[in-house]
This record gives C-alpha cells, structure tokens and sequence, in this order.
C-alpha cells in the first residue's frame, strides 16, 4: 500500500503540472522557465543530499547522473525530488531560449511535471514531501505575481495611450480627439460621424466621452472596421433596394406598353377578335336551349347561331369545330399577328376549354337523369349559357371597340400570361 509520502509526492507532481499549466496559458515560457530553474535548484540539493547513495564510475556525486531505482550495490533508492532532478535539469540547457520564444517550454515543464508524479517512490521522506510543497506554493506565488504585473503593464499602457489621446488635459476624450489620436497612432483616417459612433460604442455612460476605464485603445481599430463594414452593408442593402424597385418600374412599364399595344384601331382586326368568340358560343349553344321553353323570344337568336353550327357540320366526323380549334391557337402564337387578335384567340381557346365541365358533368347527368330531378339539370344548363353567353358578349362588344377584353376572371388573367403579359396594371 503506497505510503503517504508516495502520496504526497503525487499530489506535489500534479500541482507542479497545474502551474506549469497555468504559465502555458498565461505566460508561456516565462512561468514554465520559472518552474524549471526552480526545479533545477531542488534537484542540485537533492544530489548533494543523496550523494552518497549513488554510486557511478569513478565520478563525484556532483557530477554523477541520479539514477531511479537501486544503485550498483543496493543502495537506497533515489526519492522524487532526484527523480525530478533527472527529468527536469536536461531541459533547461541550451533549448531554454528557443522554447521561450515559441512557448514550447512550458509544455515541456508541464510534461516534466507528469513525469514526477510518476516516478515518485514509496521511500520518499516527509521532509522532502514538505520543501517540495513549499516549491509548488512558491511557484504559485510566482504565478500569482506574474499576473498582477502583467495587469499593471497593461493598465499603465493603457493608461498611457489615454494622456497621449487626452490632448487637451480634461482628463476625457471626446470624438475629436479619437480621430485626431487615431490618426496619429494608426494612420487611420474618419470623419467626425465615424468617430462619435466609435465613441458611442465604448461610452457605458453615455456621457459623451471617454472616462479612463471605458478607453480601450487596442479594440479601436477593430471596432471601427466594424463600424466601416456595417456602413457597407446598409450601403450595399440601400442600393439593392433601389434597383429592385428600378427593375420593378421598368417591368411596369413594359407591361404598360404591351397592355397599351392592345389597342388597336384597325377595323378587321377587331372583326377578327370578335369573331373568334362565336367558337365557344357555339360550342356551348346546347346548354341554352332549355331557356326556348321559358323565354320563346330568344328563338330567333338560337335560329341565327345555327346556321353557323350546320355549315361546321357539313365537315365529316364533325372537325369542323376542332380545326377552327387549331386554327385559332396556332394564331395567337404567331407573333407576327396584332397582339389585340393574340389575345382574342388565345382567350376565346381558353373560354372554349372552360366548356370541358361542364359538358362532362352534363353527360354524367344523363346518365343519372332518374336520379336528378329535371329542374335540376335544367337550371345547371341555364346558368352554365347564361355565364357563357355574358362573357362572350363583353368580349366581342371589347374587341369590336378595339380594346382588351381583360375583365373575364382567371381566363383573362391565363390568355395574358400566355402572351408574356400580368396582371393588368390599374
């Protein structure tokens, strides 16, 4: 069972190993040089304590390496402090300086410190457990002294570069005298809104200056690159914004021009327009002939539109509707067309398709007529003639007065995106 001596050893190891941590972090080679010429004393003492236990070839103690274990004839076994000896003085040779600059030395005190623990022994005496106690509290004396002079060099710095910003004595510093010191210190240069907004950033008072404890000269140039960076930002968000709204007038005013081309004056072109709506009207006659029963006045409008409808039957298998079908959407494709006779087609196609349901939903009627009451049919008939008969009307009555009809809900509005056209503009 390990002594307590083996016990305290250990415990001396990993404090030695967390101060040399703490110079890592804090100092980097400083403290762990501190930690490494103290432990070169220790191991100096520990051979000439020890000495005569361990025996070489010839050479003198002092100059005998230590050696962990038993010597050549028995001897007693070296204790921790030798042990640390024989870790740690081969480290502090001509490797001292290079590991200071680049801060490797207080890694390898940290794994010297490691190193002790692990070779402490069962035979370590109080009295070395209590000298290398006390080492390790010195060293964090040292430590702990380290960083308050680190804090005092940097609050005289700092305090420093406030008289040098504070050019007129008030013992503040106000936006002017930021920029005139940045200027001076860094190269920087700011107009007096940038550095009244540096100021702002810093001033926990919000008195409109600087104190001694809200300067801070080393985020200055950060802080005002972010300040610089946001401007750019609300700059770059501005412009975007202004050529969103560019692009949008320019878009409408396109799609005003191309409303605008819509109108057109010449008579066969609204004959034309008109015309082409006589596609779904004929299309959809059969849905009004319940009205000739209700309103026998409407017989010679019906007589009227079909001749048209006997004339297309005179084309076999009854084509005579599907070419005129083809025939008016290859036209609103042709460019070369007034767009006003484009968009007639196209809306009267779109109109003539529309019919799809409610011819569907007729068949499916017939088919269940001993279920649907005639009334019933005969009024979905009639409504169905009626909304057909109304848009027509106001389209030929548009096209005939040479104007878009674009008035006709979801159909207007599909015929124009066809043709490269929105929402009308108001």
């Amino acid at each position: 069972m390990p002594s307590s001596g083996s016990a305290s050893a250990a415990r001396l190891g990993a404090a030695a190993m967390l101060v040399a941590r703490a110079g890592t972090s804090a100092y980097n080679g400083d403290v762990a040089s501190a930690f490494l010429h103290t432990a070169e004393h220790a191991a100096a003492r520990a051979q000439g304590a020890q000495g005569p236990t361990l025996r070489g070839h010839g050479r003198s103690p002092a100059s005998q390496p230590a050696r962990v274990g038993r010597s050549d004839e028995g001897g007693l076994r070296a204790g921790p402090a030798v042990a640390t000896g024989l870790v740690l003085v081969p480290l502090v040779g001509a490797r001292r300086r290079q590991a200071r600059k680049s801060g490797k030395l207080a890694m390898l005190a940290t794994g010297s410190a490691r190193k002790t623990a692990e070779v402490a022994t069962d035979d370590a005496s109080p009295d070395e457990v209590a000298n290398w106690e006390m080492e390790a509290a010195k060293l964090r004396a040292e430590v702990n002294a380290l960083e308050a002079e680190r804090e005092e060099v940097k609050r005289q710095e700092k305090l420093r570069w406030f008289k040098l910003f504070d050019s007129d004595g008030s013992g503040t510093v106000d936006a002017s005298e930021i920029r005139k010191g940045l200027k001076e210190k860094s190269g920087l240069d700011m107009d007096q809104t940038e550095a009244e907004r540096l100021l702002s950033r810093f001033d926990s008072n919000q008195d409109g200056v600087l104190q001694p404890e809200e300067f801070d000269v080393e985020r200055f140039d950060q802080t005002l690159d972010n300040i610089r960076s946001e401007d750019r930002a609300v700059r770059e968000a501005a412009l975007q914004k202004e050529r969103e709204e560019a692009r949008k007038l320019r878009e409408a005013k396109e799609l005003e021009e191309r409303w605008a081309s819509l109108n057109d004056a010449a008579l066969d072109t609204r004959i034309y327009s008109a015309l082409s709506y006589l596609l779904p009207l004929l299309d959809g006659l059969r849905f009004g002939l319940p009205l000739l029963a209700l309103f026998p006045f409407l017989q010679p409008i019906f007589q009227v539109l079909l001749i048209p409808v006997a004339i297309l039957n005179l084309v076999p298998f009854g084509l005579g509707q599907l070419l005129i079908f083809i025939g008016l959407q290859m036209a609103a494709g042709n460019p070369e067309l007034p767009t006003l006779a484009r968009f007639n087609f196209r809306q009267a196609v779109l109109l003539d398709v529309a019919l799809f349901v409610p011819i569907l939903l007729s068949g499916l009627f017939s088919m269940a007529e001993d279920r649907i009451p005639v009334e019933v049919s005969v009024a979905v008939s009639a409504l169905v003639f009626v909304a057909l008969a109304g848009c027509v009307l106001y389209a030929m009555t548009c096209s005939l007065l040479g104007v878009p009809s674009a008035g006709i809900p979801v159909i207007s509005k599909a015929a124009g995106q066809s043709l490269g056209l929105t929402d009308k503009p108001e």
